[in-house]
């Protein structure tokens, strides 16, 4: 191994910014009347947008994934702390061009309100706030605080819809590595077995926590140890890449010591390994990896706001400071009050009920098979019945809603086809191209299992704003759309579905067959909608 007797060499280059001046910085007076007004500013947002605020905090609680959200806070007011002296050298000065950014922030606030994404709200929330920061106390007081305003976005609880990707990336990642070293393995999804057991990549296997975790932890990092932009993009890069390829080398080695030696101790194994203990031990190989690469000390000051002449022009006077004020509470308040009038128009029709549909061939039957029942809370109207053509068995489920609001979503956590969720798990889901009556459509194709024996096939569609839609995503967009243009406000979604004859063939030719007898599901889910509708 070769030693290098030059520390010189092996240390980042010294800063050129001027050093940290000694003693308690010295804000100006017109710091005082500023800094409270922004103080009751942030107090008002947070009373006005406390359901989104009481929302996010509530998924740290309750997700894993996100308890770190509660050390963020701590960590900006930390970095302002560490911004302290070059802050005192920076008026604070209203900026009217910050308004315009206040609007754009509650403009994504209604967008994310009406389509009911609780991530979007949430961010624009806090985007209102940290635009506030840029009205109120101005432009050079937001560039000198930049990184830690900007390091708030972290409390966004973000990322975990990426988890059914991770999860397939993982089972692949841990299959390839048993092929490698020839072990025999069956892989169904995200189940894998060897000859010594079976195993489910379940969510908290996914490693999307760690990822997470990892970003907010490696973007201070970046801040702290890099000058270069290209330095700091690079250890992003490390940041993602190191806990999925970490992530799935912990999987590989749980099933492996499984097949070397037996499943309990396997267990025993993953509950050491797993956890803030094996992101400990990831977090040290990112910040090793960034350390060898770094050009900035960790003492040098984080913003030299002389030459960014951040110091120059004076402070504004308390008027213009009322009236930045004023200014914002418009906007926000204009863009609360338009959300919560197109929020509670009333709906062109009640659903009372649904109507089967008679498939050609197909015979309604009583529901046969094991505990199997989507969630759609809060729907008007439901429709679930089997039918039977020979021994062929399928299952259609139809939920409708009058209208969305926020208590109740046709697309929200919970509503799912894969239920009751202690039983179900969901192995397969990806959008597909399918026949139905004779034309093509988009569907979302899951498999869901039970146990290794009990395997259901499903298929879902969503139907808002008069449109058939396979995607989430695209089904939250057209609901926006139906709010801000006056579209159709109805909602609901169709799922056809049959229990497996045997776990390892799909139930597709049957339930082929049953969407073949329906006929095309934009006119069939018309009618059955139609049928349950009433004016209103």
């Amino acid at each position: 191994m070769r030693h290098d007797d030059n520390p010189a060499a092996a240390t980042p280059p010294t800063s050129p910014a001027a050093p940290t001046p000694a003693g308690p910085p010295r804000f100006s007076s017109a710091w005082r009347t500023y800094g409270l007004i922004w103080l009751a500013t942030v107090a008002a947002l947070l009373v006005l947008f406390r359901a989104d605020v009481m929302t996010m905090v509530a998924k740290w609680e309750n997700d894993e994934t996100f308890g770190h959200a509660y050390m963020i806070l701590p960590i900006a007011l930390w970095l302002v702390w560490m911004r302290r002296h070059e802050l005192a050298q920076v008026e604070p000065r209203p900026w009217a061009w910050g308004l315009v950014a206040v609007a754009g922030s509650m403009a994504l606030w209604v967008i994310g309100h009406l389509a009911r994404v609780a991530f979007v709200e949430q961010f624009a929330v806090l985007f209102v706030i940290q635009s506030s920061i840029l009205t109120i106390l101005g432009l050079n007081v937001t560039r000198t605080l930049l990184f830690p305003i900007a390091y708030l976005l972290f409390m966004v609880p973000f990322g975990d819809q990426i988890v059914p990707q991770m999860q397939d990336f993982t089972a692949h990642f841990s299959v390839q590595m048993l092929h490698l070293l020839e072990i025999p393995v069956y892989h169904d999804g995200i189940f894998i077995s060897i000859p010594t057991g079976d195993f489910e990549v379940a969510v908290a296997c996914s490693g999307v926590r760690f990822i997470i975790a990892m970003v907010a932890v490696g973007s201070l990092y970046a801040n702290l140890a890099f000058r270069s932009p290209w330095r700091r993009a690079l250890l992003m890069v490390v940041s993602v890449i190191v806990p999925i390829i970490a992530n799935g080398f912990r999987a590989f080695g749980i099933i492996y010591i499984a097949y070397k030696t037996d499943n309990e101790y396997a267990v025993g194994v993953d509950h050491i390994v797993y956890g803030w203990v094996f992101f400990s031990i990831v977090m040290m190989a990112v910040l090793l990896i960034g350390r060898t690469f770094s050009d900035r000390w960790i003492d040098e000051p984080a913003v030299d706001v002389a030459a960014l002449g951040l110091n120059r022009g004076g402070a504004g006077t308390p008027a213009q400071a009322a009236r930045a004020l004023a200014l914002l509470a418009m906007v926000v308040g204009a863009g609360a009050t338009y959300a919560y009038w197109i929020d509670h128009r009333q709906a062109d029709v009640r659903y009372s009920g649904l109507a089967a549909p008679s498939p050609a061939g197909w015979t309604p039957a009583t529901f046969a098979g094991t505990e199997w029942k989507p969630v759609f809370n809060g729907a008007n109207a439901e429709l679930f019945q089997s039918y039977r053509n020979g021994d062929a068995r399928v299952d259609l489920y139809v939920a409708a809603f009058d209208r969305q609001h926020d208590d109740v979503e046709l697309i929200a956590f919970g509503q799912t086809a894969v239920a009751p969720a202690e039983l179900w798990t969901r192995a397969m889901d990806q959008a597909r191209t399918l026949t139905i009556g004779g034309r093509t459509t988009t569907g979302a194709v899951m498999q869901i299992n039970r146990s290794r024996t009990i395997v259901r096939d499903v298929w879902q569609w969503y139907w808002v704003n008069g449109k058939l839609i396979a995607d989430p995503y695209v089904a939250k967009i057209e609901t926006l759309k139906a709010k801000l243009f006056g579209g159709d406000m109805t909602a609901a979604t169709i799922i056809i579905s049959a229990e497996r004859r045997e776990a390892t063939v799909p139930a597709t030719a049957e339930m082929q067959h049953f969407a073949d007898a329906l006929g095309p599901v934009e006119p069939a889910l018309a009618s059955i909608l139609k049928s349950g509708a009433r004016p209103q």
